[in-house]
């Protein structure tokens, strides 16, 4: 089947960079649509476990806000991604990017605020779940945010500065040591999430740039097929035109020997 240039093939170098950075940025704000897509059955059972921690110390109509606002939050990205997934090619990537990154800071700042806001009201035991779930939730988004490293950044620091800072106001406890386990958890989780999203970015340059080679291949064998079907036609064309001549003088040699009837000129006719 015959490869069709593409747009980018009538591109200049520069303009070809360009068209590539736009084609990687919408790769990577299809796979955030994706991943976004998984985060509920992640993020739901955070909101879940979180509020069965601060259930025996505070009442329900002190957490339903909390969890009602953070469920939309969800909501919201979810119904984004699946816009986005929806229109395809007719997508504004740069909209939708504007977007995940908008609700990605909004979610981390009210999973943030389940220290910021409960930590002087409940327990020490309550603290510690609340920390460990939000632990668990920070490692999960390593994934569910590396398309984007601003993103995942933006999430990762709205969540562990509020908490460490929640532990370092709590007063008659260790908060100030534990603040230093979540900077330190923060740095490592930062840094992981950093590296998989450039790894990310990688993998997605090189998958569009295999794919150029093999059109450029495939449009490089196409044009050598043509040329050899070219040089076939033309030798044809010629042994056809060199045989021509020849065949016309022989003919014409075969026909004055059969009506010549002069002995001297038989010897120039053979």
């Amino acid at each position: 089947m015959p490869a069709r240039a593409t747009h980018a093939d009538t591109l200049s170098r520069p303009a070809q960079e360009s068209w590539l950075h736009q084609r990687m940025l919408a790769e990577r704000c299809r796979l955030q649509a994706k991943q976004i897509l998984i985060e509920p059955a992640v993020g739901l059972p955070l909101i879940l476990l979180i509020s069965m921690v601060l259930l025996p110390d505070l009442g329900s109509d002190q957490i339903l806000p909390w969890a009602l606002l953070l469920a939309f939050t969800f909501l919201l990205r979810t119904l984004a991604a699946s816009r986005f997934l929806t229109r395809g090619l007719r997508a504004n990537v740069l909209s939708a990017t504007n977007v995940f990154n908008l609700t990605s800071g909004l979610s981390g700042l009210l999973i943030g605020a389940s220290a910021g806001l409960y930590f002087p009201q409940i327990g020490q035991v309550s603290r510690l779940g609340i920390t460990i779930v939000i632990f668990a939730w920070l490692a999960a988004s390593v994934l569910l945010h590396a398309a984007f490293a601003r993103h995942a950044l933006l999430h990762l620091a709205t969540v562990l500065i509020q908490v460490a800072v929640a532990w370092a106001l709590v007063p008659d406890t260790p908060g100030l040591m534990i603040a230093a386990g979540v900077a330190a958890y923060g740095a490592l989780i930062i840094r992981l999430s950093s590296e998989v999203s450039r790894t990310l970015g990688e993998t997605i340059r090189r998958r569009f740039q295999l794919r150029g080679m093999a059109h450029r291949l495939a449009r490089q064998r196409e044009q050598a097929e043509r040329a050899r079907h070219d040089a076939l036609s033309l030798l044809a064309s010629a042994s056809h035109d060199l045989r021509q001549p020849a065949t016309s003088l022989g003919l014409l040699s075969s026909l004055i020997k059969e009506r010549c009837d002069d002995p001297a000129l038989s010897p120039l006719i053979s």
